[in-house]
């Protein structure tokens, strides 16, 4: 009986140890997944991108002719979808800080305005809350009468927007 016994344990360590060695079926690999793909991300994790990448912008896209030429629907640079794929790489943001704002300034205009429409289409929530765009439509509704009457100085609302 003891001999049964151990010749099963035996057994059971042998099997288990498949297992530890991968050699089992059931230790399939994790599917990879392609984050150009991912359809939505967190804000926690791309608010520091967004901010450098509209800093990087406003200091060097506005001289650059068409710099919001990435917004079309039809554009995809490849060039973006590598700088996508860098960041992110393993799941998660790998540029933080000063290497981040070093990255940004080596990059072409045209691929940060890519990077921004990429991030703003997959954020959660999207870049203005419902309750912010409802506000601004009744704004609106209430400034536009007055532009067409001329009540209201066109150099005013600019300023109120650059704010």
């Amino acid at each position: 009986m003891f001999r049964r016994r151990a010749a099963g344990e035996l057994k059971t360590n042998k099997s288990s140890a498949g297992h530890l060695n991968g050699s089992s079926s059931l230790t399939t690999p994790l599917p990879v997944i392609d984050v150009w793909e991912k359809t939505s991300l967190r804000r926690e994790d791309v608010v520091e991108l967004l901010k450098c990448i509209c800093d990087e912008l406003k200091l060097r896209g506005l001289d650059t002719p068409l710099f919001l030429l990435p917004f079309r629907p039809s554009s995809d640079l490849t060039s973006t979808k590598t700088f996508v794929k860098r960041y992110f790489e393993g799941g998660r943001p790998q540029l933080r800080g000063k290497e981040l704002v070093q990255e940004l300034r080596l990059t072409d205009v045209l691929v940060l305005a890519g990077v921004l429409r990429w991030v703003w289409t997959r954020l959660d929530g999207g870049i203005v809350g419902w309750e912010s765009y409802e506000l601004f439509a009744k704004a609106e509704q209430g400034i536009t009468p007055l532009l067409r009457e001329k009540r209201i100085d066109h150099g005013l609302i600019w300023e109120l927007l650059t704010r």
